[in-house]
C-alpha cells in the first residue's frame, strides 16, 4: 500500500481501497483531474473529513490524489482490481 500526504501522487483509473488511520488527528483526501483545481473526495458520510478510522473502495479515473493530515493520522491507498 502507498502512503498518501500531502504530495500529488498519480493515481491509475480504477477501484482503489483507501485506508484512514485517524489516530487523534484528522484526514481529507482531494482529487485532480487534468488541469483542473484540486477536489475535495467525499466519503461515504458525504463530508470531505473522514469522521473515524474507515477502509473504502471508490473508483477513480487517471487521476491525481493527496491526503491533507493533522496530528498521527495515516492514509494509504492500494489498487483494489
Amino acid at each position: 500500500m502507498a502512503e498518501l500526504n500531502g504530495t500529488a501522487q498519480p493515481i491509475s483509473a480504477g477501484k482503489h481501497l483507501v485506508v484512514v488511520e485517524l489516530n487523534g488527528g484528522t484526514a481529507k483526501l482531494e482529487i485532480k483531474v487534468d488541469e483542473l483545481d484540486f477536489q475535495d473526495v467525499l466519503n461515504t458520510t458525504g463530508a470531505a473529513l473522514f469522521p473515524a478510522d474507515a477502509q473504502e473502495i471508490f473508483t477513480f479515473g487517471q487521476c491525481q490524489l493527496k491526503a491533507t493530515l493533522t496530528g498521527a493520522a495515516k492514509v494509504s491507498i492500494n489498487q483494489a482490481d
